[in-house]
């Protein structure tokens, strides 16, 4: 074979190899743009890769800026953004792996893949338990592995230790009592020193700081953190009042950073310090400080005490790696990880970064590196990392401990007020507002049934027949919605109860306000257009209004849906409760339009009744419902103000958000039908006698104009009304008919034979009774009245007179023909 041949398939294979070779992304969260230990890392993976003929080439590229220092929530949130993006296509950068702070797994777990796939249960296994509990999520799915570790320790000057013959503490009182000792010791001979210096600060060490404290209240290592309410939890946290007290700290000693801590031990100017592990690996030989201008005193570190002998806590730092979802090579991804985070590799970069794998920590050349004993000591705990927005959270919960320490409020208050973070209050069943509401939407709720009831045995009665006796079904059902809507309102609130609340208090209000719309609609004096309509197909055009208000409560639930929201009451105690809000434009927008169709139909009603107001024919039912419906729109307006503010008190809120209903369906129920009840029991006619005014033939006006005759007066008018000429006069009030035998006037309607007839007749006089409702009882239909005028027929039926058909609710046809 030529050297030509040999050369020409060189090229090949390399040609071959390269395109086999994929590039895997990998993005570092680091505070800057470098990083010594990321590029090592990137460099050994490559470099294995090649060797094993990969064909996979890592890059690496970090999310820090040039130049600047970013904080962990700035590059959370610069993650953050570079995840949603690929997520929804809009980065043109594909990412394959990620590195992040631990505390983040919840937070980012949405965009990560599940790694149990990939890793067996061994294998996750050999990592620290605390390390593993960052790297999940509450849905336990594990996110991520642990790339690396940090571990919080207790910083100690050994010099004065051994010059004072004092041992380590092991206990926070021996601690305490130590440092006094050795303060005073000092004192004597002029020099000042700070007996223990801490991080209750407003950065995420303070966090840390905070529940190594808390877990030090253990007493035993397996045990969980002490509950925040309990007497444990407040004796170990007032340990730093003790401290104050005696002079062991100070408030600003208690307030440092973690560099200020360090130079202040390396200087000897501090006895006892929290930091991370790094304290003690500066100033920790003899023949350092001799010659480091940093060391003034040997420094070396050692696990933090606990409340107990025996007990420690320290907090686990660190990095996790993760695979993105919308990454092209999730493959090689995993392969990448699989290599970064096993013990060889592990283990080989024990100087740069502490291991998560407790193994290492007992391996002979690992211990001859860095200090096994202290590590393997070390009692690790976790943040509570599975809080999605754990920054909210760690804020709120160093803050209120960094108050009491500078003594703005007692450290009681302190673990009231950070129980109450994650402690979000709802109204109980049990809670007396609740019990309040909802006895009174049980008193509702049978008024609604006996209502049913109600209607059921006098469906044929004059005082119903307002609506079909289906509408009034339809109506004390939309009461029931929104009792439902009250009784959801208490115990525990979820994403779905939320979403089902608000589209079963919309339908509510549109089953209790369509049928009573679609009725006035149907009442409005015009005979013809959408009046004429509406009188004609009245049940298809209620069913279109219910479907209509159905489909678009339906749709905002789908493409909006109500979310619970967190409100805090910033009182002493920073208690906080559950509210239903939307949280997009959306959302909001399909929240107006629900409420103003309702508006809408409310102010229509409003108008309707203005209209048909002395319209006799429900003279009563007109003014029974006006009072509620005018109210109906103060609650909808309401509805939409509470939306937009924010109300800090839960019995304030929830009793904003039932009281207006449960008097909206005490009214249209009790009130309604008890009036109905009372106006049968009474024998009070539904409808009032009426003589017309005359309508001027040049008027525009649409409809005629009634005077109300008083019952008690009806007799007091003078029969000379009776004449044809004078059914449209001005009323007259005379003496009191005395004639036993006056002349009245008889009318029939005949609706099965298309008759229309007028007498005089000499009778005694006679008392108007009940017409029958044609509705029910389709036959001729008649009645005697004093006055023709207040003739107006009964029921839910069309009247044929003079082979034209006339609606009965059309008074000006009526009239017209009664006058002709």
């Amino acid at each position: 074979m030529s050297n030509i041949t040999i050369i020409f398939l060189y090229i090949i294979l390399f040609i071959v190899k390269f395109i086999q070779t994929k590039k895997v992304s990998l993005y570092a969260f680091t505070y800057t743009n470098s990083d010594s230990y990321y590029s090592a890392i990137v460099d050994k993976f490559n470099e294995y890769s090649q060797k094993n003929s990969l064909g996979i080439i890592l890059e690496l590229k970090f999310l820090g800026n040039s130049g600047s220092n970013l904080t962990p929530e700035e590059v959370a949130k610069k993650l953050t953004n570079y995840l949603k993006d690929s997520q929804n296509n809009e980065n043109p950068e594909n990412i394959d792996i990620v590195t992040y702070e631990l505390m983040y797994s919840s937070k980012f777990s949405e965009y990560f893949i599940d790694l149990k796939k990939y890793f067996s249960k061994e294998r996750i296994e050999t990592y620290i338990r605390s390390s593993i509990e960052s790297c999940s999520t509450m849905k336990r799915e594990l996110v991520a592995l642990p790339l690396f570790s940090e571990y919080g320790v207790l910083g100690y000057n050994a010099d004065l230790l051994k010059k004072y013959n004092k041992s380590i503490p092991k206990t926070w009182n021996e601690l305490i009592e130590t440092a006094k000792y050795i303060i005073d010791s000092e004192k004597a001979i002029g020099k000042n020193i700070i007996g223990y210096a801490s991080q209750h600060i407003e950065t995420e060490t303070a966090t840390c700081s905070a529940l190594e404290l808390l877990y030090s209240g253990r007493k035993k290592k397996t045990d969980r953190c002490p509950s925040l309410k309990s007497d444990e939890a407040l004796k170990v946290m007032g340990i730093l009042k003790e401290m104050k007290e005696k002079g062991v700290a100070t408030v600003d000693s208690l307030n440092k950073t973690e560099g200020e801590i360090a130079e202040g031990l390396w200087s000897g100017k501090i006895l006892f310090g929290r930091n991370w592990q790094f304290v003690g690996t500066v100033c920790n030989d003899e023949n350092i400080v001799k010659f480091n201008p940093l060391c003034n005193a040997l420094i070396k570190s050692t696990i933090l005490p606990g409340y107990y002998e025996g007990i420690s806590a320290s907090v686990v730092g660190g990095h996790n790696i993760a695979v993105p979802k919308t990454s092209k090579n999730i493959e090689e991804a995993v392969k990448v990880i699989d290599f970064l985070t096993n013990y060889t590799i592990q283990k080989e970069f024990v100087n740069e970064k502490l291991p998560a794998i407790p193994e290492i920590y007992y391996d002979q050349e690992v211990c001859q590196q860095i200090d096994c004993s202290l590590y393997s000591a070390i009692q690790a705990i976790a943040r509570p990392s599975s809080f999605k927005e754990y920054d909210q959270y760690s804020f709120e919960f160093r803050d209120n401990i960094s108050k009491a320490v500078k003594d703005e409020i007692s450290f009681d208050i302190a673990l009231i007020r950070n129980r109450n973070i994650i402690s979000i209050k709802n109204t109980e069943f049990k809670s007396w507002p609740s019990i309040v509401i909802n006895g009174i939407a049980l008193i509702l709720l049978i008024g609604c049934f006996i209502s049913i009831f109600f209607v059921y045995s006098y469906s044929d009665n004059e005082h119903l027949c307002f609506m079909n006796i289906n509408y009034w079904y339809t109506y004390i059902i939309g009461c029931l919605f929104i009792l439902i809507y009250v009784v959801l309102t208490s115990g525990n609130t979820s994403n779905l109860k939320c979403q089902f609340r608000f589209w079963i208090l919309m339908l509510g209000y549109s089953l209790c306000n369509v049928p009573i719309f679609a009725r006035l609609m149907g009442n409005y004096p015009r005979n013809y257009g959408l009046p004429k309509f509406v009188r004609n197909n009245m049940t298809m055009v209620t069913n279109f209004l219910l479907f209509m208000e159905m489909g678009i409560a339906f749709l905002w639930a789908v493409f909006s849906p109500f979310k619970r929201r967190v409100i805090r009451t910033n009182n002493e105690l920073n208690e906080a409760y559950y509210i239903c809000d939307s949280d997009s434009f959306i959302g909001d927008f399909y929240f107006n339009f629900s409420v103003a169709i309702n508006l809408f139909m409310t102010l229509g009603i409003a108008y309707l009744m203005f209209i048909e107001w002395r319209f006799p024919k429900y003279y009563l039912d007109l003014r029974n419902f006006s009072f509620i419906i005018y109210s109906s729109i103060v609650f909808l307006i309401v509805e939409v103000v509470l939306k937009y503010i924010t109300v800090r008190d839960i019995i304030l809120y929830y009793f904003l958000h039932t009281i207006p209903k449960l008097f909206y369906v005490f009214y249209l129920t009790i009130v309604i039908f008890s009036l109905k009840f009372y106006y049968i029991c009474k024998d009070i006619p539904a409808e009032k006698k009426t003589i017309c005014s005359i309508k001027d033939k040049f008027s525009s006006s649409d409809h005629y104009e009634y005077q109300i005759i008083p019952e008690d007066n009806y007799e007091s008018y003078t029969n000379t009304l009776t004449n044809k000429s004078n059914y449209c006069s001005p009323i007259t009030k005379s003496t009191k008919i005395t004639n036993p035998s006056p002349q009245i006037r008889s009318t029939t309607i005949d609706v099965m034979n298309n008759k229309y007839s007028d007498s005089t007749l000499n009778t005694s006089k006679e008392k108007k009774f009940n017409t029958p409702n044609p509705d029910n009882i389709p036959t001729i239909i008649s009645n005697s009245f004093q006055y023709p005028e207040s003739i107006f027929p009964s029921g839910n039926t069309d009247i044929l007179m003079y082979g034209g058909k006339y609606n009965y609710m059309n008074v000006e046809n009526l009239l017209h023909i009664m006058k002709n």
